[in-house]
């Protein structure tokens, strides 16, 4: 009789039980306050003509690994928002939005900011948000 080996190791539980922690804590209708407050906080600090992705958001708000749930903010904004959610995009750069009504809004407030888009893309290493660079900048 052959054995069945498992090939979940103490590590993958371990993460797994952490997700589901977070899934719970996380639950779209009782989202963490403090982490929502960091996430509007850091999404209005984004300049103009800059782009930063959802996972980027998440770490700077000191939850890594949370981006879904920064795209799950960013897609409840209540209408009329002053908040720049145009300006977060996906790690690769491409723009999450696109096809749709919400895409073409984003795509018209980049162009309009001097954001250049190709392919559907954002070039990150010549617009992504980097403030820990604009922190260290002389003269200021």
């Amino acid at each position: 009789m052959a054995t069945i080996r498992r090939w979940t190791s103490r590590a993958s539980l371990l993460a797994c039980s952490r997700l589901a922690r977070c899934s719970r804590h996380f639950h779209t209708r009782r989202m963490n306050q403090e982490f929502r407050d960091a996430v509007y906080q850091i999404v209005a600090a984004i300049p103009a003509g800059t782009v930063c992705s959802y996972g980027q958001v998440a770490r700077m708000a000191g939850y890594p690994r949370h981006a879904r749930f920064v795209g799950r903010l960013m897609s409840q904004l209540p209408k009329g928002s002053k908040l720049p959610w145009h300006r977060v995009i996906r790690g690769d750069g491409g723009l999450p939005l696109i096809g749709t009504p919400s895409g073409e809004t984003q795509l018209r407030r980049l162009h309009k900011e001097g954001v250049a888009v190709l392919g559907h893309r954002v070039p990150l290493r010549r617009f992504q948000w980097r403030p820990e660079a604009a922190e260290s900048a002389p003269g200021e």
